[in-house]
Order: C-alpha cells, then sequence, then structure tokens
C-alpha cells in the first residue's frame, strides 16, 4: 500500500506526521553540533558550518541546529549580505540538483542541495525557498517557518512570500501573530475577498483553541468547556489538561524530560516573546544560552534582555507623564540611561565580533551619539553610510553628531547627501530631521531664502513639526 511505502520511508512523513530520526541519529546530531559551538568559538567558522550542517542533516527537524548553521555561514561572510564571489557559476550545478530533486518530490535530497547553496551564499532566496519546500515535505513546518522568514528578509512587501509565512503560521495554530499578517497583506492588496475569508477562519481556529473545542464540535459544546464563570474564578484558558492543548504547557513539558537540551527553551523563548512576555522570554533565552554556549542564542537573549528593558523604560515615562510625576521621570530617565549603557557594552562587543555589519556599527554609534560621545560615534556612523541599507539614516545620524561636535559645513553636506536618496514616503522621519536641520543651519548663516524653503517641505509635510511653523512665520516677518 502507498501509505505502508511511505510510512516506513526514512525521507517521507509517516501518516502520523514527519519520519522521526533514530536514537542514533539524534546522537550525532547533537555531537556534531556541540563540536560546532566549539569551533565557531575558535572562529573557525568553515569547521563549525560542516559541523552544524551535518546535525542539520542528521536531525533536520532540529530548528536550533538551522539556526546555528545559518549564523556560522553569515559569520564566515562577515554578514555582507552576498555570501561568496563568484556564486553564480558555484551555484549552477546546486541549482540543477534542486530542479531533479523538486521534480521527484525528494525531499531529503532537495534539502541536501539547498543547503550546500546556502553554504556558498545563505541569504539566496531561491535557496532559502527550497529548504521551505523540503521541509514542508516532510512536515517540518518549524523549518519551513525559518526559511521563508529569512526569504522574506529582502522581500517584505512580496505578498506571495507574506501568504506563505502567514499559513505557515497557522499550521503552527500560532494564530495570533497569523493574524497580524494576514492584517499586512491585506493592507497591500484590499480588494481581495478571500483574505477577509482567512481572518475569519483564522479567529474561529483561535477561539475553538482558546476554549480546548475539538473538531466538529458545536458552539455549545465550546461554550460549556469555558463559560464566563471559569474564567472569572480562574478556570478558563489557563487550566490545560494534557499535551496538545497549549505549545507553551507542551514546551515545559518537554524542557522538564530534556533538561539538558537548549533546543526547547529557545522555542518557549521565541513563543513567550511574540506573545509579550518579555521577561519570561528573556529569562528562558538565558538558560538557553547558558545550556548551549552557543554565541547566536547568547545575542538573542541579549536583544530580548534590551527589549524588556526598553518597555519598562517607556511604560514608566508614560505612568510619570500621565500622573505629572517629575521624580517618577527622573527615575525613568536614570534607568534608560542605564538601559542604553548595557546597550552600548553589548553592541561594542559585537562590533568587535562581527567587523563587517554595519548595523551594529549604526547602532552602537547612535547609542554613543545618545551618551554625547561624539568622536566616537561619528567614525562607526561613517563606516555605516557605505551599507546602502542604511545610508540615509547613518548620514542623518551622521550630521546630528558634526552639528553637536560644531562642524556645521560638514553636517550640512550630510544632510543634503541623505536628502538625495530619502524617500519621502518610506523614510518621512529622516526627511523632515534633514530639511529642519538645514533649515537651522541656513536661519544662522543669515539665508533667509533658503531657510524659508527648508521649513516649507518640514511644514508641508507635517505643520505641527517641533517650531518649523513659528520659525517661518518669523522670517517671513522680518
Amino acid at each position: 500500500m502507498a501509505s505502508d511505502s511511505a510510512s516506513s520511508s526514512d525521507d517521507g512523513p509517516s501518516a502520523d506526521g514527519p519520519a522521526e530520526p533514530s536514537a542514533k541519529d539524534k546522537e550525532i546530531a547533537k555531537k556534531s553540533w556541540q563540536h560546532g559551538n566549539g569551533a565557531l568559538s575558535k572562529q573557525n567558522f568553515d569547521l563549525a558550518i560542516q559541523m552544524y550542517y551535518q546535525a542539520s542533516q542528521k536531525d533536520p527537524g532540529n530548528l536550533l541546529y538551522r539556526q546555528s548553521l545559518r549564523g556560522a555561514e553569515k559569520k564566515k561572510y562577515k554578514d555582507n549580505g552576498t555570501g561568496a564571489s563568484m556564486k553564480g557559476v558555484k551555484l549552477m550545478g546546486v541549482k540543477g540538483r534542486i530542479k531533479k530533486a523538486k521534480a521527484k518530490k525528494d525531499w531529503a535530497a532537495l534539502d541536501t542541495a539547498a543547503e550546500e547553496g546556502l553554504k556558498i551564499d545563505p541569504w539566496d532566496v531561491e535557496m532559502n525557498l527550497s529548504v521551505a519546500d523540503a521541509a514542508e515535505g516532510r512536515e517540518y513546518y518549524e523549518i519551513a517557518k525559518f526559511a521563508v522568514d529569512a526569504a522574506l528578509a529582502s522581500n517584505k512587501e512580496d505578498v506571495k512570500l507574506l501568504t506563505r509565512y502567514a499559513n505557515l503560521l497557522e499550521e503552527l495554530e500560532e494564530y495570533e501573530p497569523a493574524l497580524v499578517l494576514w492584517g499586512k497583506i491585506k493592507q497591500i492588496t484590499p480588494d481581495d475577498p478571500a483574505i477577509d475569508r482567512k481572518l475569519t477562519e483564522l479567529h474561529t481556529s483561535k477561539m475553538i483553541k482558546k476554549t480546548g473545542g475539538e473538531e466538529g464540535e458545536g458552539t455549545a459544546a465550546m461554550k460549556q468547556k469555558s463559560t464566563a464563570y471559569d474564567e472569572a474564578s480562574g478556570r478558563g484558558d489557563d487550566e490545560v489538561d494534557g499535551p496538545g492543548q497549549d505549545p507553551v504547557s507542551d514546551l515545559k513539558r518537554l524542557i522538564r524530560k530534556q533538561p539538558d537540551d537548549p533546543n526547547p527553551r529557545v522555542r518557549l523563548a521565541d513563543l513567550l516573546f511574540k506573545s509579550g512576555k518579555l521577561k519570561q522570554a528573556a529569562l528562558t533565552m538565558k538558560e538557553a544560552a547558558e545550556l548551549s554556549g552557543d554565541i547566536s542564542i547568547k545575542e538573542r537573549y541579549e536583544d530580548m534582555m534590551l527589549a524588556e528593558m526598553r518597555q519598562e523604560v517607556d511604560a514608566s515615562k508614560q505612568k510619570a507623564r500621565q500622573l505629572k510625576d517629575e521624580k517618577r521621570l527622573a527615575r525613568a530617565k536614570k534607568y534608560e540611561a542605564q538601559m542604553n549603557d548595557k546597550a552600548v557594552e553589548i553592541l561594542t562587543r559585537r562590533a568587535e565580533h562581527h567587523p563587517k555589519n554595519m548595523k551594529v556599527k549604526f547602532d552602537l554609534g547612535g547609542r554613543l551619539l545618545a551618551r554625547k560621545e561624539v568622536a566616537k560615534a561619528i567614525p562607526l556612523l561613517q563606516q555605516a553610510t557605505t551599507d546602502t541599507r542604511l545610508e540615509q539614516a547613518a548620514r542623518v545620524s551622521l550630521g546630528e553628531a558634526f552639528l553637536m561636535d560644531g562642524k556645521r559645513p560638514l553636517a550640512k553636506r550630510q544632510f543634503i547627501n541623505a536628502l538625495e536618496t530619502i524617500d519621502i514616503h518610506e523614510q518621512p522621519e529622516l526627511f523632515l530631521k534633514c530639511h529642519y536641520a538645514l533649515g537651522r543651519l541656513a536661519e544662522e548663516a543669515k539665508e533667509t531664502r533658503e531657510a524659508e524653503k527648508h521649513y516649507s517641505e518640514v511644514l508641508g509635510l507635517d505643520y505641527n513639526y517641533r517650531d518649523a511653523n513659528d520659525r517661518l512665520t518669523k522670517l517671513s516677518e522680518e
């Protein structure tokens, strides 16, 4: 029978789900991954990649192994975003194998070929999507989600990719982020009636999951399982009777069963973070980082920790302003300064580990600028302008740095250069900052017409931006 051959295959999913690697393969994968961590700590990227690659092939459904592999591949190429030189020639044979594997629906062969291609260019969209195809074919939906997310990094408005990602979220029962994503798709294609139907389906699925209703049960049955009284008495959503009802509870059970495996903790931290539980997420990712020794997991913990600190700072400042409490506001600003100091410490370390990562240098430069450490910030921001993805924002920050340093001609040049490529619709805040700063510089230089021109550009986009209106009025009266 077809189902029998499928269930006995090592490469395809069984009738009940994906084929599970043998205990021996899992052990090999774990040891390979650990060897990879050791190699990575010594910056032996080729060996780390080979070890992580072996781990991901032996245990293809393990998300942590893929994340470690991709992180090492990107570090090898110093986060250049393009991979190896002459990659077109190097990928020709890989693309032929991918085409052949897809035609045969040989998911294991497809995964192997695509991962070979990602060793050459870990940012390649086609290779990442081929990993996703292979993962979906074997029902490794977390891996598919990871791969599609990578493809989306350079195609953020691609409706086809967004739809695929949203469908994977639904498959994984991550209904809340799926709803958010479908909302974005609706903004891009507002006239598609199918999107409204999908949103309705997802809301229904979310409700069923929340109430514990099984497929095929009616509304009355669902109401019996979670009533208003249950929720009021604390017996509703938070009470989970067994496996499969709540992914967070399932992962916590898995952590208790596999206390030395960091992977469930990574997955749990991601879930907690997406649900807004930033403190729990950061603590869980910290545990995973301490267990694994993996630099990439440590960096994800640091990002979560900073996000948690930012959330607390914003909440404290908002509360202080609501109460008009100056002492509370002062405490919030002091905590914000501590947060900024911590971010500088983390980003300084990352800039050393990732010398070609301009995003890190841009972020560090901005943090140093907030601390008025202009001499340290300027070289970092100058380097960040070489990255086309960051150029406009980096030039604006560099202009602000030169202003703080009293070098007005240099500041003016940065603002003018930035405006040449700023998209007013995509980057309105940068547009406003540039024209306002140029208006102030022109006003100082007694260049009244030039100042009026820049302030008019500001008011044309945002009539209430800072004091541009007052300044323009004053100039016109002189």
